[in-house]
């Protein structure tokens, strides 16, 4: 279920289970993405470890 919030935000809602799921995708990404050198990479890698630390509270690892 999604909710607009305004023209560029959403509000998504999950249940408990899907939030695991979308917490191990994301931590096993920006594991894989670390190996990746190039700015593209970079830029998404900080944008998934912003997102595990302020929406998931997760402080992945260095």
């Amino acid at each position: 279920m999604s909710k607009k919030l305004t023209d560029d935000s959403y509000m998504r809602i999950f249940d408990a289970e899907e939030c695991a799921i979308i917490e191990f995708a994301l931590l096993d990404t920006y594991k894989r993405l670390k190996n990746y050198e190039d700015e593209w990479h970079q830029q998404q890698l900080k944008k998934m470890r912003r997102l595990l630390i302020q929406k998931f509270e997760i402080l992945p690892d260095e």
